[in-house]
């Protein structure tokens, strides 16, 4: 009999080229592992000194004080949230998640009900509110005035994944007038937007808004993620240039290498997490979506707008969109501008315009901050077949060589700690469900997500007070 062997794949024939790095934090060795520290030693100056300054991921021991995960349970959720809209919750593509695609509406206790019959290619991530960037972005064009320079389109943080970001800067127009009528509430009044469905109904009570050590920061999201892993091998077809694994992982589901653009405390609370991590200077050898323009110095990673990422708007080492820095300072600090000042502020906005809009018929694309790396290469020692190992190395050495110059860091998470990771960091999650009887194989977690820092104190996290003033109420 014939041995059926691999084809030989080509990688990409070149990355983005004059990438600027200026990442300065922690980076991975061959002999790392992660840092673990237990809870009851932390405190806000600790965290900054030894892990957010750092640019360095630690695993906490011990869940935030105020958030009792033994209420989050699945068969309590229906009842716990009491949501009834309907939310978008993705579908499994190619074996894993993570892709942008379009999402299915539905509403949570149907969604439950699908994971209670063990239904496992469905999977509740962040809430984006349904709207097409390009269609939003158009609309706003068309009715916006020349010379006008109101808050237009969404910016392009689409990141689809497990630990995925979306910016709440296109936010700060829309609610500044609303907000001022709620100065006079107290805290507890105040709306907590910050929060995703369905977790929004919830007090502060039973879902704090920030944990007391990272309360500094600047929230800006907290979500829900929930869905389902079946332990199934890894089944290679070796006939196909990509072995046929597409998103698929051995005995989990994934959710795809990719980075987000806040930092991330995440909280698992049923079944277990394992996530496989690159630190931002690997950046430039993760064959990324999109064309890398600059890894700022605390990591966070700015793109090129391009065909490869059209809806992108530039970025400040703080995860703040430019052009909405430039239309804050118009309205906030027109006073203290001088006329030039001004015009060159219009004129970035202006620029910033007119490239969205030389890209506005591109078609949807995957975000540009995911790798185009199959998540199974990450996991070949887990692969049982010693063939189908051989198999896969020789995918990754033929189609993504530059991956054999990265060091990865490996952290097991489970119920009882937490995990907080940098923004820039790239990280694949495998979730391995938990069996039980009412509920087979689910995995669930809650995160909370920050504006990435840039000061050099913990006294001024960040260098200017962009994000204290643009949605005060949307903060802690």
């Amino acid at each position: 009999m014939t041995k059926r062997k691999a084809r030989k794949v080509k990688g990409p024939k070149k990355l983005a080229k004059q990438i600027h790095v200026s990442y300065e934090g922690y980076t991975v060795s061959a002999s790392s592992s992660i840092e673990i520290i237990d809870v009851d030693e932390l405190d806000w100056n600790l965290m900054f000194s030894r892990f957010v300054s750092q640019r360095k991921p630690c695993l906490i021991d011990g869940v935030m004080p105020g958030l009792n995960l033994n209420i989050f349970q699945p068969h309590l959720l229906n009842e716990l949230l009491d949501y009834g809209e309907a939310l978008e919750v993705e579908q499994k593509i190619n074996g894993g998640f993570g892709s942008n695609v379009q999402r299915l509406q539905m509403r949570f206790e149907e969604l439950m009900e699908n994971l209670r019959t063990g239904k496992g290619d469905l999977y509740l991530t962040t809430q984006y509110g349904g709207e097409d960037e390009n269609d939003e972005r158009k609309e706003e064009e068309e009715e916006e005035e020349e010379g006008n320079i109101e808050n237009s389109g969404t910016e392009g943080f689409d990141d689809n994944s497990d630990t995925e970001t979306c910016s709440l800067v296109s936010l700060s127009t829309s609610f500044h007038d609303d907000f001022e009528d709620l100065d006079d509430l107290d805290d507890l009044e105040k709306p907590r937007l910050f929060i995703q469905p369905p977790l929004c109904n919830l007090s502060s009570s039973i879902l704090p808004s920030s944990p007391s050590f990272l309360d500094k920061l600047a929230i800006q999201q907290v979500n829900l993620w929930l869905g389902a892993a079946r332990p199934t091998p890894l089944a290679l077809d070796p006939l196909k240039t990509d072995l046929g694994v597409g998103n698929c992982v051995p005995n989990g589901t994934s959710s795809g290498l990719h980075h987000d653009h806040a930092d991330n405390l995440y909280i698992p609370i049923h079944g277990r997490k394992r996530f496989t991590l690159f630190s931002p200077q690997d950046a430039p050898n993760l064959y990324t979506q999109g064309d890398i323009a600059t890894i700022y110095e605390n990591g966070v990673v700015d793109y090129i707008t391009n065909k490869n990422a059209p809806n992108w708007r530039h970025i400040r080492d703080d995860g703040a969109i430019i052009g909405e820095v430039c239309r804050w300072k118009l309205e906030q600090q027109s006073d203290s501008l001088s006329e030039t000042q001004q015009k060159l502020l219009l004129e970035q906005i202006k620029e910033e315009d007119k490239l969205l809009a030389s890209f506005s018929s591109v078609p949807k694309v995957e975000p540009p901050s995911f790798s185009r790396i199959p998540p199974a290469l990450l996991h070949i020692q887990e692969v049982e077949s010693v063939e189908d190992r051989a198999r896969l190395h020789e995918l990754s050495q033929n189609g993504y060589p530059l991956l054999s110059k990265c060091h990865s860091l490996i952290v097991d998470l489970e119920p009882g700690q937490m995990l907080y990771l940098p923004a820039g960091w790239f990280h694949e999650v495998k979730s391995y469900g938990e069996e039980s009887p009412e509920f087979p194989y689910v995995h669930e977690a809650i995160n909370y997500w920050f504006e990435p820092p840039n000061g050099s104190t913990s006294d001024r996290p960040y260098e200017d007070s962009y994000w204290s003033e643009i949605s005060p109420y949307l903060l802690n």
